[in-house]
């Protein structure tokens, strides 16, 4: 996706009803400054009490990357790679939009 509709992705999210997908935006949103674990996604599509399938979680992961809003990188710690995710420019706007429309 080169250009970023905000309006479109946000009516298609909300429209078809992707609350997981809504849920790790507005979570990656508010640890906006921050990279973000795999291990963190799957507690917030927990709803913080427990962790989501890996399964589940690498979905929603991959969606949100196939549409360019979200990055994964990788970092080296301890002579270990990690996987992180970050908000791409278009999926921070999209979540600032989703964070107003449920008030978060």
């Amino acid at each position: 996706m080169s250009e970023c509709d905000v309006k479109r992705i946000v009516e298609e999210l909300v429209g078809s009803r992707r609350d997981d997908e809504i849920v790790v935006l507005l979570f990656m949103h508010a640890h906006a400054s921050e990279a973000v674990l795999f291990s963190a996604v799957q507690l917030a599509l927990g709803g913080g009490r427990y962790y989501a399938s890996a399964k589940v979680t690498r979905a929603v992961l991959h969606s949100l990357i196939e549409k360019g809003l979200v990055r994964e990188l990788y970092v080296t710690y301890y002579k270990k790679k990690i996987r992180v995710y970050v908000l791409t420019d278009c999926g921070m706007k999209v979540a600032r939009v989703l964070s107003e429309i449920f008030r978060v």
